[in-house]
């Protein structure tokens, strides 16, 4: 395939032309921005009316053998349909292929543009870590709910402590993307500087919950109250993290062992803590990891009601969104 086999058609002809698309490609391996470039100097700005948030823009491409609409995606990937003209002999996926390895070769002439773009921007997105860790801790839990709900014959739980380890690290590292986002959305202007902020994320979890209202300017308050309940459940949680994370020998994976009339007992002790979660990864179960989601959520919760009325609003607003913008 070569650009010359491709010409730009109008909306109008592509939607009287296609049926069904044959294939979808969604590409990884190039920029939105650097295939906008490549195809917005071969055909000009794209005539698209953009009826939704997901897709801004769009170049609809006719070949010999099928139509091509190239767009991009939530601002983050880009895709291609591809639609056949005579669909006997599928050549969908190597089409695709095709003009991806067109884009691929044109990408280079565009490096020092999308450089020069990114040395100079003064807005950027940053990737929301609460979301990603508390995503994916909520899917395990789901994951070991459905299991619980099997049919004896049918369900096997041989996995679901692994699971349930996993969820616990999940949910606790949410907690700190939580408090990564509001450090680096509410830093004091002053205070933005490398040194700092660095310091900062090295600090244990604890302390930069405590002096998140000493540094970053969205809380009612100079001061977040650690004598609060939320926040001694959540420092007890994340002490078990610590030991967990650094296979510290807890004081119930140190069994006596006694011996009485010849025989030999083992003494287990118990794992359970005052707030509910085991001291031992080994004895994980489901309701220890709802009690973890529940520790954690509710810290969250007395966090974000200690900030102020506008700072609360334009954060709730956020807190769920996979992608931020940020104006410099």
């Amino acid at each position: 395939m070569k650009w010359n086999d491709l010409k730009l058609i109008d909306e109008k002809t592509f939607n009287e032309s296609v049926r069904n698309r044959d294939f979808l490609f969604k590409g990884y391996s190039l920029l939105p921005y650097q295939v906008y470039l490549i195809l917005k100097n071969k055909y000009d700005v794209p005539v698209y009316k953009q009826e939704e948030w997901k897709v801004q823009w769009m170049y609809l491409i006719e070949h010999k053998n099928a139509f091509f609409e190239i767009y991009d995606w939530k601002l983050t990937s880009w895709s291609m349909g591809v639609y056949l003209k005579d669909s006997k002999v599928n050549i969908s996926e190597k089409l695709a292929a095709e003009l991806s390895d067109l884009l691929e070769k044109d990408a280079s002439k565009y490096n020092s543009i999308c450089k020069s773009k990114q040395n100079n921007s003064e807005e950027y997105v940053i990737q929301n870590p609460y979301v990603i860790y508390r995503e994916t801790a909520d899917s395990i839990l789901d994951t070991l709910i459905k299991n619980k709900n099997l049919t004896t014959e049918s369900y096997n739980n041989l996995g679901d402590t692994d699971l349930c380890r996993s969820a616990f690290l999940m949910y606790l590292s949410s907690v700190e993307g939580f408090i990564n986002l509001i450090y680096e959305l509410y830093l004091r202007k002053e205070l933005k500087e490398k040194r700092i902020y660095e310091r900062l994320l090295r600090e244990q979890i604890d302390l930069k919950i405590k002096l998140a209202p000493v540094y970053c300017d969205c809380f009612k308050n100079k001061i977040l109250d650690s004598e609060d309940d939320n926040f001694k459940r959540f420092h007890s949680l994340a002490n078990l993290r610590n030991d967990f994370v650094h296979a510290n020998f807890t004081n119930s994976m140190i069994t006596p062992v006694i011996y009485e009339d010849n025989y030999e007992f083992i003494l287990f002790k118990s794992s359970e803590t005052s707030i509910g979660i085991p001291n031992n990864f080994s004895d994980f179960e489901i309701q220890h990891i709802e009690d973890t989601k529940e520790i954690t959520a509710n810290l969250i919760t007395w966090i974000v009601s200690s900030m102020t009325s506008i700072h609360k609003r334009e954060f709730m607003e956020l807190i769920d969104k996979e992608f931020i913008k940020i104006i410099v």
